[in-house]
């Protein structure tokens, strides 16, 4: 058994957990923060991971804003086409 060891949390972790939850679209939360602020403080999660877990969010966005804006032209194609057949 390991005899449990206090430490401060401080802002700076407080405000890579904030990071970290938004980068992953979890619930900042009191359960959430204490889990995450364990793993910062465990060093299972640095700045790096936090960085990464953000362009990830990113990538993710964008891939979905890719998806939509690929379905709006399919379908201004397909009411072109609709709309040219009528025409004739």
């Amino acid at each position: 058994d390991k005899k449990p060891v206090k430490f401060t949390i401080t802002d700076t972790q407080r405000d890579m957990a904030r990071q970290y939850l938004r980068a992953t679209g979890e619930f900042i939360c009191n359960k959430t923060m204490q889990a995450t602020l364990m793993k910062i403080v465990k060093g299972e999660l640095d700045i790096e991971k936090i960085e990464r877990a953000k362009k990830e969010r990113e990538l993710r966005m964008l891939q979905q804003e890719d998806a939509d804006l690929s379905e709006l032209i399919e379908q201004s194609e397909q009411y072109i086409e609709n709309n040219m057949e009528v025409t004739k």
